[in-house]
This record gives C-alpha cells, sequence and structure tokens, in this order.
C-alpha cells in the first residue's frame, strides 16, 4: 500500500505540488536557516491552485491522488498549529467520501491507514527533533 501511495503522490501534478509544499513547510519547522516565507507562499498557493483544480475536474475530484493531497494537506495544518484549516481540509475530505460513495470506502480506509501509519511517523520524528533540539 505504501508503493501504491508514493506512486500516487508522484504521478499526479496536485499530489507532487501538495507533498512539495507541505515537506518544505515541514523543514521549514526544523531549520536553523528556515526557507523564506514568501517562497513557502508561493508553494502553497500553487499546491492550492492545483488541488481546486483536480477538485473542479469531475473525473479526478475523488481520485486516490486528490484524496491523499487533501490529507497531506490536513496533516500539515495540523502541524502547524492551523486547526481551522485542517477541520476544512477534514470536511473537503468528507465530501470526496460520499462522492466516491460507498463502494469505494473499504479501499479509501485501507489508504487512509496507511496515510495514518506515515503521519504517526512524522509527528513522532517532529516530536523528537522539537524535544532534542531544546
Amino acid at each position: 500500500m505504501r508503493s501504491q501511495y508514493h506512486a500516487s503522490m508522484q504521478a499526479d501534478p496536485v499530489a507532487r505540488a501538495v507533498t512539495l509544499f507541505a515537506a518544505s513547510s515541514n523543514v521549514s519547522l526544523h531549520q536553523p536557516r528556515p526557507i523564506r516565507p514568501a517562497a513557502l507562499y508561493s508553494l502553497r498557493g500553487h499546491a492550492i491552485r492545483s488541488l481546486r483544480s483536480a477538485l473542479d475536474d469531475p473525473k479526478r475530484c475523488g481520485s486516490d491522488a486528490v484524496i491523499l493531497a487533501v490529507v497531506t494537506f490536513a496533516v500539515s495544518e495540523l502541524l502547524h498549529g492551523n486547526r481551522e484549516d485542517h477541520a476544512t481540509h477534514l470536511r473537503g475530505l468528507e465530501h470526496i467520501r460520499k462522492i466516491r460513495g460507498a463502494t469505494a470506502d473499504q479501499h479509501l480506509d485501507r489508504m487512509l491507514s496507511c496515510v495514518s501509519d506515515l503521519t504517526a511517523m512524522q509527528i513522532s520524528d517532529w516530536t523528537s527533533v522539537a524535544y532534542t533540539s531544546s
């Protein structure tokens, strides 16, 4: 499942854009010289525009890559303490889940379980860096 997750993230433009933003944003939290805010805003804007384009496309709006992009955005917002934006992405995820229908629930649950594992590892890494650098 993890290899499918990574393949989806690399193959779809929205997934790539969101992953690049989230990774850059998270790296910036841990660097002595963080990435310039203007660069992060630019990456975030590109990711949001890519996601909006995918969501507006009836053929792509319920795709695995779009779901993974929304989840990645939600996790990134959570790690940065943006609870309102995190909640917005979760509401969007629920909407996408309804679009996909009940038949896709098992696949979606497996996919989200994988994302949950990866998120837990990321949060664990983040907290260990936060505690060892203080």
